[in-house]
């Protein structure tokens, strides 16, 4: 049985608090998360915090069309990997991104009461 597959519209100025992190952050295949207290007090002190956790590019696929190149794909592919999304859901540590998992989440709910199956959260 295929799963069912639906677009979410989610909130853009959530998006865009994570687009901006982005932004500012990933560089060169890797994504350092801070804890915000360690932001506040490296604003006050002028110091850079050290991350609390970096995430690196992902650059394996078991099945691939075409060719690729694992650095080059490195460098531009982020998947939060569901070891990190507990973290990455904290919002100090990755401004935005609760709120669009939530919503995601609520989608999800419904979509599942819709086809009356049973939704339990487990961070998708």
């Amino acid at each position: 049985m295929d799963e069912p597959v639906s677009k979410i519209a989610l909130e853009p100025a959530y998006a865009r608090t994570v687009l901006r992190y982005l932004d500012a952050h990933w560089k060169d295949g890797s994504l350092p998360l801070f804890d915000m207290v360690d932001v506040l007090v490296s604003q006050q002190t002028g110091k850079l915090p050290k991350p609390k956790l970096t995430l690196t590019g992902f650059c394996h696929y078991d099945n691939v069309v075409g060719e690729y190149n694992a650095t080059d794909q490195r460098l531009v592919t982020l998947i939060i990997g569901p070891n990190f999304r507990p973290m990455c859901a904290t919002e100090s540590m990755l401004p935005g991104y609760t709120a669009l998992l939530l919503q995601a989440t609520k989608h999800a709910s419904k979509l599942y009461a819709q086809l009356h199956l049973p939704f339990q959260w487990a961070y998708m």
